[in-house]
This record gives structure tokens, sequence and C-alpha cells, in this order.
């Protein structure tokens, strides 16, 4: 589930791929290798960011898992559904530049115990993003 998610956060672009894929008129034919191609580029972005085991993952179901994010399986949906130890997984292998918006929604579902820990790892990686917004969750929870 914590890879799943990850390839949301490697994939900005995706939607546009979804979108192009559901506009084509020729879809059934160009479909598996657009799919391809969208698996190609979500493997490269979490190669290019030292997520190896990523890449690989993408790489040995890239059909499944690109056809999932394709027909917009819904992150929040998993991260509900995902335990906190998913939710820190996910916190700690999350790239540095890192779409706000992703991070504060997997951020929301994490347990404010694991602020502490989290902000320490995070800082020692040199997150900025995640120290951020832990930083402003702490703030947040004092007043």
């Amino acid at each position: 589930m914590a890879k799943l998610i990850l390839a949301y956060v490697y994939t900005g672009v995706l939607a546009e791929n979804a979108d192009k894929l559901h506009s084509d008129s020729d879809n059934q034919t160009k479909g598996g290798f657009v799919t391809q191609l969208c698996a190609v580029d979500v493997a490269q972005k979490a190669a290019s960011k030292g997520d190896i085991a990523l890449a690989r993952m993408i790489v040995s179901d890239a059909l499944t898992i690109v056809q999932l994010l394709l027909v917009g399986v819904d992150v929040e949906l998993m991260l509900n559904y995902s335990d906190q130890i998913t939710i820190e997984r996910v916190l700690r292998q999350l790239p540095s530049d890192v779409n706000t918006t992703m991070l504060m929604l997997v951020l929301e579902k994490c347990d404010p115990s694991a602020y502490a820990q989290l902000l320490t790892y995070a800082a020692t990686k040199g997150l900025v993003a995640l120290v951020k917004q832990l930083m402003k969750k702490v703030h947040d929870r004092g007043h």
C-alpha cells in the first residue's frame, strides 16, 4: 500500500496522461502503449529520487499500478485504509520536492504522537517541506 501511495506522489503529471487517454478517440490501440510510457516515466522519477525499490515495483507490475492510477483510484481512500506504520513509511520516503498538497494529505492521516520522531528524521535527511509542515502541525496543536 505504501508503494502505491508513493507512486501517486511521484506522478504529478499522470492526471494529464489520463485525460489524454480518455480523450483519445483511438485509445483502444494506443492505451496500452501510453500506459507503458506512463509506467516508464513514473519508474524513472522514482529512480531519480533514489527509490529503486519503487522503480522496480512499478516496472514489475507496471500495467496494474498505472491502470489504477489512470482510472483515479483515490489516494485519500488508500490513506484511510492504511495503518500508522504505512503512513509513517510513506512520510519517510517522500521526495524532497513533494507537492505540498500531497504532503498535507498524508500528514493529516499521521498520528501526532509520531511528529517528534518524524521531525528528527526529516531534519536529518534535509526534507525541508516535511520539516516545515511538521513544525506547523506542532505549532497549531499548541494553540
